[in-house]
């Protein structure tokens, strides 16, 4: 076996109602000034106004700043948001979607840093360590309450580059099902592709590695097995609560799996370009790529097929492979993923763009696929796809 690190250093709390516990989370550590960045959608949440409430009779003195930016932020955006957090903070706290929980955590590294937001992109040497960050997502996708990255888009080269330091792991994530039920149905899609293409991607790259491997496979199972009673019923609370574990471990898999493949890389130009909302711009292209990889003989599939209620375990690996490609092409039907990039703003003259961005921007994560892929692939998989 291959030498290989792997890190989880979050605190995480599982459970219905759970994020209450806050209470005890900000006392046992002492914290006296707190802020709380809150997706605008989750203003007038009852569960979660509820619970501010119930926090505030504690004594606990808590800023709350909603974030109103649905796509991933900009670093201007983050330069201006920084001017609304005026006191010395000693925790914030992010709650909402993966755009809110990497603002916090952008947050969390500008406080105790000088200098524009821009000057920290990428994976920068910090002076200061970040300030703590409590991450409470409320939809289950990301997987950003688990790891120190947080991606934020850089407006004049429309590329996505994120300020990337392990000072910003959250200390604590509180997974509570409760706080997904007010996520809309697109939202919910979104973020349920965008795990799918963490879990399944991370399974078989290159770089991956046995705990990494270990997570993506039962995150898979939580998700492949839970979508489709999510879009059948959004207020199934025990279907949301193990499609949020199962995006969290998504998150842990492909953090310390090296690199993302080539459905996650295709996210940077959709998103950045053509402002395609991240978890789509990977989920539609996730089925054609495995479709490529099995065509070209990779049966590396299998296992995640077997985790698939009523899947046929008798079957060998060559048809297990072709069998999982058949169930994705059906969970994407269920989940309305668009299948041709017309549909997402994107048209035939813009192959040559998207060929050349992925092979001169994204070598890695090429490289990273489990069998060749080049332009000749993406190609035929871009035709396909109009």
């Amino acid at each position: 076996m291959e030498s290989f690190k792997f890190e989880v250093k979050t605190n995480v709390i599982f459970g219905e109602g759970k994020t209450i516990e806050l209470i005890e989370i900000i006392k046992s550590n002492f914290f006296k000034s707190v802020v709380m960045i809150i997706d605008k959608a989750l203003e007038k949440n009852e569960y979660l106004n509820n619970t501010l409430q119930k926090i505030k009779s504690e004594g606990i003195l808590l800023d709350i700043i909603y974030n109103d930016v649905k796509e991933e932020p900009t670093y201007d955006y983050l330069d201006e948001f920084k001017s609304k957090l005026l006191k010395d903070y000693d925790c914030i706290i992010g709650v909402g979607g993966g755009s809110t929980l990497d603002l916090s955590k952008g947050m969390a590294t500008l406080l105790k840093n000088p200098g524009k937001a821009l000057n920290y992109r990428g994976f920068p040497e910090l002076k200061n360590k970040s300030l703590p960050v409590i991450a409470i997502p409320t939809t289950a996708g990301s997987g950003s309450e688990a790891t120190y990255n947080a991606v934020f888009t850089e407006v004049s080269e429309k590329r996505k580059l994120g300020i990337n330091s392990k000072f910003n792991f959250p200390i604590y994530s509180i997974l509570d099902p409760t706080l997904t039920l007010s996520c809309p149905e697109k939202p919910t899609v979104s973020s349920g592709a965008d795990a799918l293409v963490h879990c399944i991607e991370t399974f078989v790259v290159k770089t991956t590695n046995p705990y990494s491997k270990m997570f993506a496979k039962e995150a898979f199972r939580l998700l492949f097995n839970n979508l489709p009673k999510v879009m059948n019923n959004l207020n199934d609370l025990d279907a949301r609560g193990k499609v949020l574990l199962g995006s969290h471990f998504a998150g842990v898999a492909i953090m310390n799996a090296g690199s993302a493949g080539i459905s996650g890389a295709m996210t940077y130009p959709l998103g950045g370009v053509f402002k395609v909302p991240h978890g789509i711009a990977g989920g539609i292209f996730l089925t054609p790529v495995i479709k490529l990889n099995v065509k070209k003989g990779f049966k590396g599939y299998q296992e995640l097929y077997d985790c698939i209620t009523g899947a046929d375990n008798s079957l060998n690996a060559e048809k297990k492979n072709l069998e999982f490609v058949k169930n994705m092409e059906k969970l994407s039907f269920i989940l309305k993923i668009p299948t041709k990039l017309f549909e997402v703003g994107v048209s035939r003259e813009n192959i040559t763009f998207l060929i050349d961005y992925l092979f001169n921007n994204l070598k890695g994560a090429v490289q990273n696929n489990p069998v060749e892929f080049t332009k000749e692939d993406m190609l035929k998989i871009l035709e396909e796809m109009f």
